[in-house]
């Protein structure tokens, strides 16, 4: 609704309308989709749910004016302003409206009840609710419509800016889940500066992985027409053989393409009586091997057998993988060990840095996902790329502390760093 709100507050600005005068009616209309499940109960009990919420809203509009505000501050200060301030700065917005010009819109919307909710779970409904061109009819300011596989068949939508997503079936098929990441595609980046898309951890990686494998379909075109993308798998024995990418299951895909960085997290630590001894051996590994060093911006090279010693006793620190991304030791010695017969090298860099400190969760309750400094850990790890282009292996010894929500011990948090590489690879590291 906020979103919304600030969407309109534009429009009136870019069309010099007076505030006061512009007729709710023709002010623009916004979308929302509730995709999550594609059984009809499923999709009624979200529909009662969305609309439950909404005569909620609508009650403390009415009779809790204070608590309405709250709602309407936390939305506006706490995440859509610092967007709009990042449009800004990008030059895709010219208004940022305040927050009383928000205010007034909202409650305009609620006075005027100019929100409805649509269920779409068969083609009827469609076909009832689409407009002359076909798509589906904006009949209120906020439109929220929940559906199952009815809107997996290129329905368009205009003005589609939230998206509440939870299909996760057991096995994604590659293609399936590009045809959906569709739904957030190229749209006017006013509407950007307010989209949002809610989901849970494990789709949020799947999509991420589908724009960077878009990504690197836009770098090997731009190379020129004998540029290609590797399709790759790692076979059971082992082995890495190349694969259909018809047959590629998005949930075990990993795109690799230059200087990415591959690292675990949401993860939980073992125990502090098993996992002091653990960081114990790894520690006493660590400094066996050749030049060792743990200064700042400082590393050391070290064998392929080595790094797979070094990932095998770093995995056995986690467990309860929730959320996130887990550390599939299999997968980075694979992965390595391509690179390797790529690049007709058996070295990798290896930086280490002791003495960190990094709370379990991040503020809003999420877990940490950036164990790394990008000025100094990045940074070097890139120096020493464009001085040899072999990996580089970070490892972030964390001091693990109780108060920062981990179990009172050090562990080590590996990163790697890709190098340059002729040609983007889809590698997937399950049969």
């Amino acid at each position: 609704m906020v979103g919304v709100a600030i969407r309109r507050v534009q429009f009136i600005k870019e069309n010099g309308l007076d505030t006061i005068e512009a007729k709710i009616n023709l002010l623009p209309r916004f979308a929302f989709i509730f995709h999550i499940d594609t059984r009809k109960s499923k999709m009624n009990w979200q529909a009662s749910l969305i609309e439950q919420y909404l005569r909620e809203l609508a009650d403390m509009y009415e009779n809790d004016s204070e608590s309405f505000e709250d709602l309407i501050k936390e939305s506006y200060f706490n995440d859509l302003l610092p967007s709009l301030e990042k449009g800004e700065k990008l030059n895709w917005v010219d208004h940022i409206p305040s927050y009383g010009e928000v205010l007034y819109q909202i409650l305009e919307i609620f006075e005027y009840e100019d929100f409805q909710t649509f269920l779409i779970n068969s083609d009827n409904n469609v076909i009832h609710l689409a407009n002359d061109d076909g798509q589906l009819r904006l009949e209120t300011g906020l439109n929220f419509f929940v559906g199952g596989q009815v809107l997996d068949r290129g329905i368009t939508i205009d003005n589609l800016i939230g998206f509440f997503y939870g299909r996760s079936p057991g096995k994604s098929q590659m293609d399936t889940v590009m045809q959906h990441a569709r739904m957030y595609g190229a749209r006017d980046k006013k509407d950007l500066c307010v989209t949002r898309f809610y989901t849970i951890s494990p789709i949020r990686e799947r999509m991420q992985e589908i724009h960077d494998i878009d990504e690197a379909l836009r770098v090997a075109l731009q190379k020129g027409e004998d540029a290609e993308i590797i399709c790759i798998q790692r076979a059971q024995n082992g082995r890495i053989i190349p694969t259909n990418p018809n047959r590629i299951l998005i949930s075990n895909v990993v795109t690799l393409k230059s200087k990415k960085t591959l690292f675990p997290y949401g993860f939980e630590t073992e125990p502090k009586s098993k996992l002091l001894p653990q960081t114990e051996k790894i520690d006493q590994y660590l400094k066996s091997i050749n030049g060792y060093t743990e200064e700042i911006r400082n590393s050391f090279k070290i064998n392929n057998y080595e790094f797979d010693e070094i990932i095998d006793k770093i995995s056995k620190s986690f467990k309860h993988y929730d959320e996130g991304v887990a550390l599939n030791p299999d997968m980075w010695k694979a992965i390595v060990n391509r690179i390797s017969m790529d690049y007709d090298t058996k070295q990798i860099h290896c930086y280490v840095q002791t003495g960190r400190r990094i709370s379990r969760f991040k503020k809003n309750g999420d877990p940490s996902d950036n164990p790394y400094t990008t000025t100094t850990d990045i940074g070097h790890a890139r120096q020493k790329i464009n001085e040899e282009n072999i990996p580089v292996l970070i490892l972030l010894r964390q001091e693990g502390l109780e108060e920062d929500g981990w179990k009172g011990a050090p562990f080590y948090w590996p990163v790697i760093v890709l190098p340059e590489l002729e040609r983007p690879m889809l590698f997937e590291w399950e049969s």
